[in-house]
């Protein structure tokens, strides 16, 4: 990729900028859980794990090589064998950074809780019409409801969660922004690659391989988008409108999920983006600082530009957020429990890539960052 230019910028930070980066207090908020009441079937099992955060599995980011792991670290961080050198394929470049990018308003949010913006209905449809494109037409419905553990007189007692259609050849499972796609057959999994291959760039992907961390099989991850004709479309496709595909031991297809933030979001403004090296210096003083890593892995207790290995830049996505804010994503290494093991850990900070002070919901967007 370009990490070598990335982290000469990061390492190059006037320090002018750190003094600029005045800090100012953030807010919090916490999120309550959906307690679903419906039965568990073994196929809900199977798609689960595409609604499941990434630093509960052990799974490889979006990259061609097989040298970073996620694993259950009990925090948002990563395990590699050779974070520096590593290839992935986020379009973002800091040559290429567009002026603005836009920030978006999760409709499916609301106080702090998940709520299904579609109608069950609207997700059959869209189901079917998915189906359709598999060469399925049969399906049969069923639907996982939840209730909301709150007093809030706005959420109503039983909730869509998930509309789940299944045939004899493949199952699919949708919320509004998530499509997970499981095949139960190799006659299905040829023709769910064939419609990834004509809908997303799968150049980047490679080929399936199998490796291992100690000895442990690992299970990989592949992430595809559709390509856009500007940087600016590229990094939203990327984003929010992406394909992850999981295989099977076998080299089959496992299942894919189907992210589309943007049917279920609506887009607030675009905003005034801030370069990388501002971004490091806010990093380094702490403000506007989102991370789990706790703070007594962090070498000397306080992040140090030499322990910055590397920065991309995202979306920080997901379907308890209440904005979808484009955010740099900075990898930097901790103290190894392990001395003597090859693998380092690393802790993942996020800072916004945006001017946040020029937005109209500016106490919203904070709090994503808490």
């Amino acid at each position: 990729m370009k990490n070598s230019d990335i982290f000469k910028a990061m390492t190059d930070i006037d320090e002018k900028l750190i003094e600029e980066s005045a800090p100012y207090k953030k807010s919090t908020i916490t999120f309550k859980k959906l307690i679903p009441i419906a039965a568990c079937i073994c196929i809900v099992i199977a798609i689960s794990a595409g609604f499941l955060s990434e630093r509960f599995n052990r799974l490889t980011p979006h990259t061609q090589l097989p040298d970073i792991v996620f694993d259950s670290m009990g925090y948002e961080g990563i395990n590699s064998l050779d974070l520096q050198n590593s290839i992935d394929i986020n379009p973002y470049t800091k040559e290429a950074m567009p002026d603005t990018l836009p920030v978006f308003k999760n409709l499916c949010y609301s106080g702090g809780l998940y709520q299904n913006f579609f109608s069950e209905e609207n997700l059959q449809k869209s189901i079917t019409e998915l189906a359709e494109k598999l060469g399925k037409n049969s399906l049969e419905f069923s639907t996982l409801k939840g209730v909301i553990d709150t007093d809030d007189p706005n959420y109503e007692e039983d909730l869509i969660y998930n509309v789940i259609a299944e045939s004899d050849e493949l199952c699919i499972s949708a919320n509004g922004y998530r499509f997970s796609i499981s095949p139960k057959t190799k006659e299905a999994s040829d023709k769910l690659l064939a419609y990834l291959k004509e809908n997303y760039d799968m150049q980047n992907i490679g080929e399936h391989k199998e490796f291992s961390v100690d000895g442990e099989l690992l299970t990989t991850k592949y992430k595809a988008y559709k390509k856009g004709t500007s940087v600016k479309e590229n990094i939203l496709s990327f984003n929010l409108l992406s394909a992850e595909i999981h295989y099977t031991d076998t080299g089959l297809i496992d299942f894919v999920i189907l992210n589309d933030y943007l049917n279920s979001s609506e887009k607030i403004a675009d905003y005034k983006t801030i370069p990388i090296e501002k971004a490091t210096a806010k990093l380094l003083l702490g403000t506007d600082v989102d991370t789990s890593t706790p703070a007594e892995l962090i070498i000397g207790g306080k992040v140090q530009k030499e322990h910055i290995i590397k920065a991309d830049l995202i979306y920080y996505a997901n379907n308890l957020q209440q904005v979808f804010v484009p955010s740099y994503r900075f990898y930097v290494k901790l103290i190894n429990p392990d001395p003597n093991s090859e693998i380092e850990n690393y802790g993942l900070f996020y800072v916004p890539a945006v001017e946040l002070t020029e937005a109209s919901d500016f106490e919203a967007m904070r709090n994503v960052f808490q």
